[in-house]
């Protein structure tokens, strides 16, 4: 994308609470904390939205594995990119249903796999592994 088609602003910075292992190559087993900076993005050309929508309507998670095995085959990185949209609403549901400790692993949401630091961008939703600074 590029600078003329969006805008962003800062909203947060969230902070991880305790060192954990990092799984990073450059440091394996390096107690680390993760910082997170949250950003809101509006997508202010109409052609780049529709041709995203279009683009995730038809990608599925195995759509992208299968691609950037291709890529990797080629002699590219191994990269697939795409837009993961989900009902807002639905999602801050099933975070709230659940205990506050158990908001700190990943879950599986409508066939999406969502790494643990998605219920700390939540707003109104508490994670005990995450403080927002």
């Amino acid at each position: 994308m590029k600078p003329e088609q969006y805008v962003w602003k800062p909203v947060a910075t969230i902070v991880e609470n305790r060192a954990i292992s990092t799984e990073n190559i450059y440091a394996e087993g390096t107690p680390t904390v993760s910082v997170y900076r949250i950003y809101k993005a509006d997508i202010t050309d109409s052609f780049l939205i529709e041709g995203v929508a279009q683009r995730a309507d038809g990608l599925s998670h195995d759509n992208l594995c299968e691609m950037a095995i291709a890529d990797a085959q080629s002699g590219g990185k191994g990269k697939a990119n795409a837009v993961l949209t989900l009902p807002w609403e639905r999602l801050q549901g099933v975070y709230r249903a659940m205990a506050p400790a158990a908001r700190n692993v990943p879950i599986v949401f409508e066939e999406n796999r969502l790494d643990s630091s998605v219920a700390a961008i939540l707003e109104e939703i508490a994670v005990p592994r995450y403080q927002s600074v």
